[in-house]
């Protein structure tokens, strides 16, 4: 993959997010379309994967953040109507 064509995916992902999620965003990574990842400023990671179905993901992001707020690490919403997370270690 190029660098020209990972800037594309973050950007898709920035475009649609909305601007408190993107607030919140510390940095972007995107090894192709399908592995975006969102490195949130409270230290959770994201797998956000492509931009399809955005406001359902960032639905899910929502609900598992405010859900287990300081207790999550990892949240994956490749797939948003199966999502997965991890807890902090200890929780």
């Amino acid at each position: 993959y190029s660098s020209a064509a990972s800037d594309v995916y973050k950007r898709q992902i920035l475009n649609s997010i909305s601007d408190d999620l993107r607030s919140r965003i510390v940095s972007i990574s995107a090894e192709s379309s399908i592995k975006t990842s969102l490195n949130l400023e409270d230290g959770v990671t994201v797998a956000f994967g492509d931009s399809s179905d955005v406001e359902v993901k960032e639905a899910v992001i929502n609900s598992l953040l405010n859900e287990y707020e300081g207790k999550i690490s990892y949240i994956n919403v490749r797939v948003p109507t199966r999502p997965t997370y991890r807890m902090l270690e200890g929780e």
